[in-house]
């Protein structure tokens, strides 16, 4: 007799959950318990190619109603690519996603590479703009998955 395995991927796990359209997505490589709010930043290449930091808005809580940005950022960082970690990922709202990361940071994500991807009410969200919501207060998270390498988008080499 054949064993049949239903068990679904994290990946597949937390598609299904963005499906429902109830909720928001946060990537992390760390365990959180209580989300508070904090200042993010854009890095802006100057003319002199150094890396200009600019605050990106108000300290938030800051999330993605795609599941696969959360995945990406809760994998591709400085914790799983410690000498370096250069990524980033744009997108538009006709659904088109592009991740990008440096050859030297993929060298580095191993696959034992791992982190945590935080899902919440969206309700507890305001939406910034189809890919991001906030919430400028303490929150917890309904639930959290472990995800790996192996739930990666599809990444594009770049040098940036």
């Amino acid at each position: 007799m054949e064993n049949i395995n239903f068990e679904k991927t994290p990946k597949q796990i937390l598609e299904n959950l963005e499906k429902t359209g109830r909720y928001v997505f946060h990537g992390s490589p760390f365990k959180i318990n209580k989300f508070e709010p904090r200042q993010a930043f854009n890095h802006i290449k100057k003319d002199n190619g150094e890396y200009e930091k600019i605050p990106d808005g108000e300290p938030a809580v800051f999330t993605s109603p795609f599941a696969k940005t959360a995945i990406f950022m809760a994998v591709m960082n400085g914790k799983n690519a410690p000498f370096e970690s250069r990524t980033g990922f744009s997108s538009n709202n006709n659904g088109s996603f592009e991740f990008r990361a440096t050859k030297e940071t993929m060298d580095q994500i191993g696959d034992d590479a791992f982190g945590y991807v935080y899902v919440f009410e969206k309700e507890n969200f305001k939406e910034i703009n189809f890919n991001e919501s906030v919430s400028y207060e303490e929150i917890e998270p309904v639930m959290y998955i472990q995800v790996s390498k192996k739930d990666l988008p599809e990444i594009i080499i770049k040098d940036f």
